[in-house]
């Protein structure tokens, strides 16, 4: 998507920048969506290096003509980080528009019902990023987020996109932390203190920002376990919106690594950006690492459902961005001049 195609939607203030609830925002009317929909019970979270599922709360259903779908409920643990419902669900219908996602069938309140794929079809895990092949289908599924045309046609009811700030987001999430009580682990300062210059120079470094999927994790991919020639689907949407692209780039560099060995340099040129501010794209991967270190340590704190382990989940992406500070090579480079 071009600037001048961004400054065509309505951008509205980020949900963790006013500081209130999602609900309280956007001031959602929670409201069942079709009532002709059988319903099973609730799936279980999954909290793996990936996440997967602990956004949300996802029912499968079929329809009385048989149509499978699956459900997403956007619970109260998510309001602090995510982009409002509204946005959500605009992207992701652009994206099932464009066959990136899944097909969005309806949605209302905080729910959004998409298309079931087929049993064959599952979230990607960390390791299988190492396909070189599979990356690249998914960095190109990502390209093609940046071009989504809002204005289309095919949706009806597109409404405002959220612009996002990672920098902004991360400082919010800090600041919640504190208010809750919650022990930062001294890494977290130590990791932004060492990132000073990036910060302070963030403004100027900033690029035009572009419609973005904006979460790295493998679990946000869609894999036929039957064919690894079929294109990767998008799933996991809850940080998307109007954003720098070179945050969307540091968010797959915070995944890969260290893990996954990749030419960083070509994962921006396939991203369509330049491979020689490839500085920035790792700073973005460091902040990303502790914005979702920060995110596991509130939800921790915040959620209902103590079962579920978040505090190990934001330690590991904490321990990833330590490293990936000590050993981005252009990202050390570039804070060396600085000082």
């Amino acid at each position: 998507m071009t600037s001048a195609t961004a400054t065509q939607s309505t951008v509205v203030d980020n949900t963790v920048t006013g500081g209130g609830l999602l609900r309280e925002t956007v001031h959602i009317v929670s409201r069942p969506v079709t009532s002709t929909w059988q319903w099973t019970a609730p799936r279980t979270c999954d909290i793996t290096p990936s996440w997967i599922g602990g956004d949300g709360e996802f029912t499968e259903g079929v329809g009385a003509n048989g149509q499978r779908a699956l459900r997403r409920r956007f619970t109260d643990e998510v309001t602090m980080y995510a982009s409002p419902v509204e946005s959500i669900t605009t992207v992701m219908q652009a994206a099932g528009e464009a066959g990136i996602a899944p097909r969005v069938i309806e949605s209302a309140g905080d729910e959004v019902i998409s298309e079931l794929l087929p049993e064959a079809w599952r979230p990607a895990k960390l390791d299988e990023l190492r396909d070189t092949r599979l990356l690249l289908h998914a960095l190109d599924a990502r390209r093609s987020v940046h071009e989504l045309d809002l204005g289309s046609r095919a949706l009806t009811c597109a409404r405002s996109v959220v612009h996002r700030s990672l920098v902004r987001d991360v400082f919010i999430m800090r600041e919640r932390c504190l208010e809750e009580g919650i022990f930062l682990p001294r890494n977290v300062d130590g990791i932004l203190g060492e990132l000073k210059p990036f910060l302070d120079a963030a403004g100027a470094l900033a690029h035009d920002p572009v419609l973005c999927h904006g979460d790295g994790a493998a679990s946000n991919l869609l894999i036929d376990g039957t064919d690894p020639d079929t294109p990767p689907l998008l799933t996991g949407w809850t940080v998307c919106g109007l954003r720098d692209p070179y945050e969307e780039a540091g968010s797959v560099l915070s995944e890969l690594h260290p893990f996954c060995a990749a030419d960083d340099a070509q994962v921006l040129r396939r991203l369509g950006l330049d491979s020689q501010k490839l500085f920035i794209a790792q700073g973005f991967a460091v902040l990303d690492g502790v914005l979702w270190a920060l995110i596991g340590l509130w939800r921790s704190k915040i959620n209902s459902d103590k079962s579920i382990d978040c505090t190990k989940y934001g330690m590991w992406r904490l321990v990833k961005a330590r490293y990936q500070l000590d050993t981005f090579p252009e990202l050390n480079e570039w804070l060396e001049a600085q000082r």
